[in-house]
Formats: C-alpha cells, sequence, structure tokens
C-alpha cells in the first residue's frame, strides 16, 4: 500500500453535517446519497463559494467524527477553513495537531466510490495487523480530496496514528 506518515499543524473544517450509524453498513449508503444530494440541491456550490474555490475545483475533504459505542457517527462534507468568515449554517471542526497515515488512492471522481471503499477496507485488514502504528485517540478520519476539473482529480485517506 501506499502510504506515508506525516505530522500536520492543527487546522479547521468547516461544512454540512450528517447523521449516520455503520450498523447493518448503513453509513456506505447514506454518504455517497448526501453528497448526491449537496451537488444537486446547491448546498455543494454555496460550500465551495464560501471557501473561495474556482468553478471546477473540489470539496477538500469527507470527515468522519463523533463515533461512538451504538455505532451512530457524524460525518461531514468540508472545506479547510483559511481566514474566511463561516456562517453558522456550516459546522466548524478543529483538527488538533496529528501524526497521520496518509494512504494514495486510486480515486479519480465521484465514481470511483468502491475504490476509496478497497482502500479503507485493506488498511484495516492489512496494513494495521502489522504497521508499526495504531489508530490514535483522535475522533477524525478523513478523506482528502485534490484537482480540478482541467488538472484531474486525487484522493487521499488520512488517519490519525501513533506508534505502537
Amino acid at each position: 500500500m501506499n502510504y506515508r506518515i506525516e505530522e500536520k499543524e492543527p487546522f479547521e473544517v468547516f461544512g454540512l453535517e450528517l447523521k449516520t450509524t455503520v450498523v447493518n453498513g448503513q453509513c456506505y449508503k447514506d454518504i455517497p446519497e448526501f453528497w448526491m444530494a449537496c451537488g444537486q440541491d446547491g448546498r455543494g456550490q454555496a460550500l465551495l463559494q464560501t471557501a473561495g474555490k474556482k468553478t471546477g475545483e473540489v470539496i477538500d475533504a469527507g470527515v468522519t467524527y463523533d463515533h461512538n459505542v451504538n455505532g451512530d457517527m457524524s460525518y461531514m462534507v468540508g472545506c479547510i477553513k483559511m481566514d474566511q468568515v463561516v456562517s453558522p449554517e456550516y459546522k466548524t471542526l478543529s483538527i488538533p495537531k496529528q501524526t497521520w497515515a496518509i494512504f494514495q488512492t486510486e480515486w479519480k471522481s465521484e465514481n470511483d466510490d468502491e475504490k476509496l471503499h478497497e482502500v479503507w477496507g485493506r488498511i484495516y485488514s492489512e496494513w494495521f495487523p502489522v504497521a508499526s502504528y495504531e489508530h490514535a485517540d483522535c475522533d477524525f478520519d478523513m478523506e482528502m480530496y485534490f484537482g480540478d476539473l482541467q488538472s484531474g482529480y486525487s484522493a487521499e485517506i488520512w488517519i490519525p496514528v501513533v506508534q505502537k
């Protein structure tokens, strides 16, 4: 698996929130539907404009957080917060200084969700069992998206880690 370990300073992400659950894989249905709805109803475009992005650029992140023992969790479609003022309609997450295992993916468009799911599965079934790292006590797992219509798109999976 193609990955790197990087320490990142604290940063903020703001965006649109969805409440879902991992029970019976419901999140794998809810999250793509949420992305599609945000694209169709204009919320995604409004988020991009608030973030100061140009036409054709992608939303920066998909973040899972607020996991609890019964399987419920929150998910955000979000953008990195720079200096912009963010209206209260958006939730803001403060991501702490963290060491991240950052995994490259083959994702090139929203039609490649299965490629992302495959990498997530391999991280937990293949990488974590043999890695010298374990999941950190940090409640944020992220998919980070890069690119635009002209240069193409890519995605990385960011998982907070500490050495075993």
